[in-house]
Parts: C-alpha cells; sequence; structure tokens
C-alpha cells in the first residue's frame, strides 16, 4: 500500500471520470503536473514503478500491470478506453498502432486533456476544437517531453515552452465542449467494425502513419478532422468481389511455396503466368535503349521470334543475373526466381494464407473469400516482381533512377479486409527504403545471396 494511499488523501485533478477518453499518459501527466510529482514521486504516490526513462505514453497504455497499480492506488476502475484496441475499427492490429510519437490538439493539452482519440493516425484535426493535431513543440519543433529522464517537466519542450497551463488545468472540471458526444460517438462506430474487419500487414513490421491512414475511412461526422484522400501520399489499391474462378481456385496449391523460410523458386498457377509476363515486358518496354541484351531481350519478351530489328542492345556480356528475371520455362510450366523480390512481400503472402478471417469461411463464402485472397496474393506478388525487378536492374542501367513513376523503389502493403460478404479488400503500400537504394536494401535482405 502507498503512502498516499494509507493516508487516504486526494490529488488536484484525479477526478477521472471528468475527462472521457483521457489517456493513461494524460492523466499522469495532469496528476504529476498539478501536485508537482517528479518521477521519484510515481511510486509513492500513484504506485506505479518505472524507470524515469520509460516513455510513459506508450508503456502506460500497453502495460496492463501499471493501470491495474494506478487504479488500485487512487481507488478507480480502469476505464475501457486504456485498453489500445477500444479506438481500432478493425481487429489484427498491433496495439502500439498510433504510439509511435505524441500527438496533441494544442487546444486540448492547454487544459491537461489529452484523448486517446488523438493518437489515432487517421485523425489529422481534434474532431471538437478543428485544429490540426501537433506532433512537437509549436515553437521550435523540439520534441515534448513524455518521460522523467529528461530533466523537465512533462509536457515541456527544451526550448523552455510548455503546453500545459497549471491554472488553467487545476479549473478544468469536464471535458471541452463536444468532446464527450465525439468520444462516444467514434467509439460507437469503431466497436462493430472490430467484428468483421481485420488488419494484416508483414509479420513483425509496424504499420506506418501514412498507410493507417490510407486505410481507414473515419465516419462522415469526423470528414472534417482528416485529410482529403488526395493529401495523402501512399499508393492504394482496393479489390472488390467478383465471380470466383475455379482455375483460379484449382491452382491456389501453388503459393503454398511462400510459406517456407526464404524460398528460392516458385512455380508460377495459371492464373499468374499471364501477370508475370506482362510485367517483364512491361519493364524491358521502359528501360532506355541499350541496357539489354539480345538475348535478355527475347526473355524478358518471352518469345524468341520477336523483331528485334529497331533493338538497340547493351554493349556487354549477358548477364545470368538478368537472365533469370523473367519467368523460367521448363517445358510446359513456368517458374519464378524469388531472389529479386523482397522477403516483405513473401511473409505478407504467406500472412495471408492463413489468415484467419479467410479460414473460418465456410460454403459458398469460403470459395469467394479464396477467391479473393488469391486475387489479393496475386497482385502483391506481381507488385513486388515489378519492383524487384528494377531494382536488380538498377545495378546495370542506373539511370532508372531518374525515371519517375518506374523508378527502382521497395514497398511493404498493409491490407484491410472486410470479412464478409461482399468480400472487400483496401491495399495500402508503404517505402520500407527511404534511407538507401533499393538495391542496397534487396541485398541486405537475403544475405546469403551476396
Amino acid at each position: 500500500m502507498t503512502a498516499f494511499r494509507r493516508y487516504a488523501s486526494r490529488l488536484v485533478g484525479d477526478r477521472i471520470e471528468a475527462l472521457p477518453g483521457q489517456s493513461p499518459f494524460g492523466y499522469v501527466a495532469r496528476l504529476a503536473r498539478l501536485n508537482l510529482l517528479s518521477s521519484g514521486d510515481f511510486h509513492g504516490v500513484l504506485g506505479l514503478r518505472v524507470h524515469r526513462s520509460v516513455n510513459l505514453l506508450e508503456h502506460l497504455v500497453l502495460s496492463r500491470r501499471c493501470q491495474e497499480a494506478l487504479a488500485e492506488a487512487l481507488n478507480f476502475e480502469i476505464p475501457k478506453t486504456w485498453n489500445p484496441i477500444a479506438w481500432h475499427p478493425f481487429t489484427g492490429g498491433m496495439p502500439t498502432i498510433g504510439l509511435e510519437v505524441f500527438r496533441y490538439c494544442i487546444g486540448c493539452i492547454r487544459v491537461g486533456y489529452h484523448c486517446g482519440l488523438h493518437q489515432m493516425p487517421w485523425l489529422s484535426s481534434c474532431p471538437w476544437h478543428g485544429v490540426r493535431l501537433r506532433h512537437g513543440c509549436p515553437r521550435c519543433g523540439g520534441v515534448i517531453a513524455v518521460s522523467g529522464d529528461a530533466g523537465r517537466k512533462l509536457l515541456t519542450c527544451v526550448c523552455g515552452f510548455d503546453l500545459l497551463n497549471e491554472t488553467a488545468t487545476a479549473r478544468l472540471n469536464a471535458a471541452p465542449a463536444n468532446a464527450e458526444k465525439a468520444v462516444s460517438a467514434y467509439l460507437n462506430w469503431a466497436e462493430p467494425l472490430r467484428r468483421n474487419r481485420w488488419l494484416a500487414g508483414p509479420p513483425d513490421t509496424p504499420i506506418t502513419h501514412e498507410a493507417a491512414a490510407a486505410l481507414i475511412q473515419p465516419p462522415k461526422f469526423f470528414a472534417a478532422a482528416t485529410d482529403p484522400p488526395d493529401r495523402i501520399s501512399i499508393h492504394r489499391r482496393q479489390y472488390r468481389q467478383a465471380p470466383p474462378r475455379q482455375a483460379l481456385l484449382d491452382d491456389a496449391q501453388l503459393l503454398g511455396g511462400l510459406s517456407g523460410d526464404f524460398p528460392k523458386l516458385l512455380e508460377l498457377p495459371a492464373f499468374l503466368i499471364k501477370g508475370t509476363q506482362a510485367v517483364a515486358r512491361d519493364v524491358a518496354a521502359k528501360l532506355p535503349a541499350g541496357s539489354l541484351t539480345e538475348r535478355e531481350q527475347l526473355l524478358f519478351l518471352g518469345t524468341p521470334e520477336a523483331d528485334l530489328s529497331s533493338f538497340e542492345a547493351a554493349d556487354r556480356s549477358s548477364s545470368g543475373t538478368i537472365g533469370y528475371l523473367p519467368p523460367l520455362l521448363v517445358g510446359p510450366r513456368r517458374f519464378l526466381e524469388l531472389s529479386s523480390i523482397h522477403p516483405i512481400v513473401i511473409r505478407m503472402i504467406a500472412k495471408l494464407q492463413t489468415a484467419p478471417c479467410f479460414a473460418r469461411a465456410t460454403g459458398t463464402d469460403h470459395v469467394q473469400a479464396n477467391s479473393m485472397r488469391l486475387r489479393v496474393e496475386g497482385g502483391l506478388l506481381c507488385r513486388g516482381y515489378a519492383e524487384g525487378i528494377r531494382t536488380v536492374l538498377s545495378r546495370y542501367v542506373p539511370s532508372l533512377y531518374t525515371m519517375k513513376r518506374d523508378r527502382p523503389r521497395l514497398t511493404a502493403a498493409w491490407c484491410l479486409i472486410e470479412t464478409e460478404s461482399p468480400y472487400t479488400v483496401w491495399t495500402a503500400f508503404t517505402p520500407i527504403n527511404r534511407q538507401e537504394a533499393a538495391s542496397d536494401t534487396l541485398i541486405q535482405a537475403r544475405p546469403y545471396r551476396r
């Protein structure tokens, strides 16, 4: 039992019910500032055993033990909104979504109110104040203190700027106007969606802020708090349910070869042969003159009878590496050499193959669900293949980096899946090689290929 609990004292601003949707970090920061608590007082007064270097924004959301200790010390029931999943309009997402950086409304944080809704990446503005959410110091752009090791008060910047006005915070006895109504409306919207929407992404890969914002479309009453779609600089694609094709389902087992660790070769199902051949031909057609030898050009075009009379060949010997990029013909079967495809693409396809939202479908729904899954997997494979071809070729044709739409780059896919018929899948692609050349990223991802 803490000393605080022993003497049955009350803290200034400890009425948690007064601020609906208040984040656990917002609650602790409010108490710390109003009651002049340092990180050394957290255990004796709040029951929290945390190192002062701990990021309280993330730790207080993810640690149920800390939430229980805080609730016991201050004698309240843990709000349902302290579970990060309560804010997600889907299942399958990581609890850390939206916790990468502290986001706040300048009007709310001034009076000690930090709502969990403000951390959701798909909102860009405070729904009740209408002001754009910030993530740094308004004065200098510096990092706001969310831990005790910064040597300054929580919610302050190293430049001295203080987000919280202690006088206004002490006077606040209710949430800002319309905040309670907006929080309630959002939670009522998100709860039913968790039953029929599933978020899938590459294993052990956190979703980016941009990808989450591209996939989630908040309800109409939050339209003013979101960015228009054309302001989101990320590629998106939508798959709608179509009549299932039996030929597609018959070849589905061939993609099972992607479930192993670093598979090297994939026998192409019939429904992917045309797509991968089209990718190879399209890449070859857009290469600058003199990029490929005649032999390589024929392999990319997929036919030995192609007319190369106007073709300008590269002044070098044919490369075995480039020769293995197009689909390989072995008798009546075609294979894809997977060294050009980033492992993150292959892991994502393997994850979709075991996705519970597809596996639990039965009867007619099972056929429709798996038809949709294969369409998405085929789309991801073809995109990853196109990106990989351009990436490998960039080591031989550096001028590819001067191309805009077709420049070498590598992306990871995130899928938001409507798990009930009619099935719909929204896909967002986010870059995975922001700090280095795509070719270096691909090589480092497959060390045994060096």
